[in-house]
Parts: structure tokens; sequence; C-alpha cells
């Protein structure tokens, strides 16, 4: 999922394995990864790749876990709009057709814990972002 993420450049070409790791295992969270598209790619990503996981993370996920460029923080009210027009219009499944390959590939292959909590909580200790 790493290298596929940087070759399409979903994800800042300078995201080492280390951080971009971060997002899976909790105590190896060191910063949040950096998302080069659009927020609506990020939110189907993460979605498609992590809802199975778990579900009621995929938008602190998102905001805890990435940063768009300019180190922004995920709008979440954005992401959820914009999922739920993906949603409605009957795009799930041909909206990225890379991500979602990208995000299929990372499902069969095996999931790991990706709660977000121990990851928010350090994060929260570290910066004043609120999510």
């Amino acid at each position: 999922m790493y290298q596929l993420l940087i070759n399409e450049k979903y994800i800042a070409s300078n995201t080492t394995f280390s951080i971009f790791n971060g997002i899976f295992d909790e105590p190896k969270f060191k910063q949040p990864v950096v998302w080069t598209k659009k927020q609506s790619q990020l939110i189907y990503f993460v979605h498609s790749a992590f809802k199975a996981d778990n579900p009621l993370d995929v938008g602190v996920k998102c905001l805890y876990c990435f940063r768009l460029q300019n180190e922004k923080v995920p709008n979440r009210q954005n992401m959820v709009c914009n999922y739920h027009l993906l949603v409605k219009n009957g795009l799930l499944n041909t909206y990225d057709t890379e991500l979602k390959h990208i995000a299929n590939e990372y499902n069969k292959v095996g999931k790991r814990d990706t709660n977000t909590s121990k990851i928010m909580e350090k994060n929260n200790n570290n910066s004043n972002l609120s999510p």
C-alpha cells in the first residue's frame, strides 16, 4: 500500500515507511502522513481501506493520521459531504479506481488494528488541533 500511494502521488514523496506505518501501529505513530490529492479522495481511500477494521474511526483517522499539503488539517464536514455525494450518485466503485484498487489490495492481504484512539491522545498532547 505504501509504495503504491507514493508511486501514484497520493502521499508526499518524502513520506518514510516509518511515518506511514505509524497510522497502523499506534506506539510507532510519529506524525501524520501528508496527503497530496483532494480531501474527497482521502475520505474515499480511508473509508475503502479501513472502514471494515474500524467503522467508527474513519473520519477520526483522516483528521489525526493525515494532513493536506501545507500542514492543513482535513475538513471533516467537507469530507463527509463529499463522501455522501459519492454514495448518493452511485460512484463508490468508479470515483477513483486506482485508490479503490490500492484499498482492495490492502483488504486482501490482511488487516491490522487501525484504531486511532492512542494516536488521538498523542496528537492532542502535542498540539492544539481540534477535530
